[in-house]
């Protein structure tokens, strides 16, 4: 074999040789894409990904898991995370399938539970463990409250909308599990808290009574 063959084989070698790095990259990709559980928080009375509160009312949310198949789980630990704190959090309710529940939101307790109502960090999240012979498949993990605090706006620096996410959990410490096995899952949409300025409220008050004047008048 000639050194101009010896050439053009090492280089079909190192051709099909990227090509199947790249292969292998695409398979880890797609797999680690694919997740069984799809995590989100959303309203609990509409089941949409955003609300709009103002300074002084209150929400219900749903941390909620669905699976992509027929997947199982019996126990989880998740948190839920705000990008700005100073919300309050009213407290929170399992479904009854849930035989033991925790609450970890960083806050003052007793033994280990939250007294609600309090102020939230960044973070608040729940741990718990099926009742026996009980199984979540898909839908709301936990049910959650919040109430924006009447001087939302009175504070500095306050802004005008909160998001809410959760999915970007701790494998190994966080997730969902089916027994000793961590079932895979990803984020979802976030959440979108919109808090409007006591400003914005009153025009919206101003357009609302000028539209209910004009039909009056039609």
């Amino acid at each position: 074999m000639t050194n101009t063959e010896r050439v053009e084989e090492m280089g079909k070698s190192q051709r099909w040789g990227t090509a199947l790095v790249l292969g292998a990259a695409m398979v880890l990709v797609s797999s680690s894409a694919q997740a069984a559980y799809v995590l989100s928080v959303v309203d609990s009375a509409t089941g949409l990904s955003s609300a709009t509160l103002a300074p002084g009312d209150s929400i219900s949310l749903d941390l909620v898991a669905v699976s992509d198949g027929d997947d199982n789980s019996n126990s989880f630990t998740l948190p839920v995370r705000f990008d700005a704190p100073g919300l309050q959090y009213d407290g929170y309710e399992f479904p009854g399938i849930w035989a033991t529940a925790t609450d970890f939101t960083p806050a003052f307790g007793f033994l280990g539970y939250v007294l609600p109502p309090t102020i939230l960090g960044d973070m608040t999240g729940w741990a718990a463990t099926e009742a026996t012979g009980a199984q979540h498949t898909s839908g709301p993990l936990v049910t959650f409250g919040l109430t924006v605090p009447a001087d939302w706006f009175g504070r500095s620096g306050n802004p005008g909308s909160v998001t809410i996410t959760t999915g970007d959990h701790i494998p190994g410490l966080e997730g969902i599990n089916d027994g000793f096995d961590e079932v895979p899952s990803i984020a979802g949409a976030p959440f979108t808290l919109n808090i409007p300025e006591p400003a914005t409220l009153a025009l919206l008050a101003i357009g609302g009574l000028a539209v209910v004047r004009r039909r009056k008048n039609a």
